[in-house]
């Protein structure tokens, strides 16, 4: 008998923290971090962008929870850091790998990933603010996510 390697396919990652991090920076109106990881066409942009969404969340968010400075408070979405690392770590692993193995679908795979990102946020966006950021009560995202205050994720 021939033993033979089996590679095993990488699952693709998880990116629901992501996705709630750019549907709420478009909620306050910061479409540029959306619109860029849709546009990007190489991995260094793809990975910029995530990087700067990210940043601009801590930024936003204050120990509170809260977005001020503005007539009205905005809700930020509640989310695990330690998840996020996780999912940040394993979704730069599989694009940097994805990226280069053309037998797996390689950059279009990878531009089509952060696209679909894209688009899921901007559907989020509308299913968890109403007109002007406001939160929308009562619903809870599809990945579980409560929002502090309650309701919303």
């Amino acid at each position: 008998m021939s033993s033979q390697t089996v590679r095993e396919e990488p699952i693709r990652p998880s990116h629901s923290s992501l996705v709630d991090i750019l549907a709420f920076l478009g909620a306050q109106e910061e479409y540029s971090y959306i619109d860029r990881l849709g546009n990007a066409i190489d991995l260094i942009g793809i990975l910029e962008a995530i990087r700067d969404a990210m940043r601009a969340y801590i930024s936003y968010c204050s120990p509170e929870g809260r977005v001020g400075g503005s007539s009205q408070e905005v809700e930020c979405p509640e989310i695990d850091p330690e998840k996020l690392e996780r999912e940040v770590k394993y979704l730069e692993n599989w694009l940097s790998a994805m990226w280069y193995d053309e037998r797996r679908g390689g950059r279009v795979e990878v531009i089509r990933f952060s696209r679909e990102m894209a688009i899921e946020a901007y559907a989020k966006i509308s299913k968890h603010w109403g007109k002007g950021g406001e939160e929308k009560k009562g619903e809870e995202s599809s990945e579980g996510h409560t929002q502090r205050g309650g309701g919303g994720w």
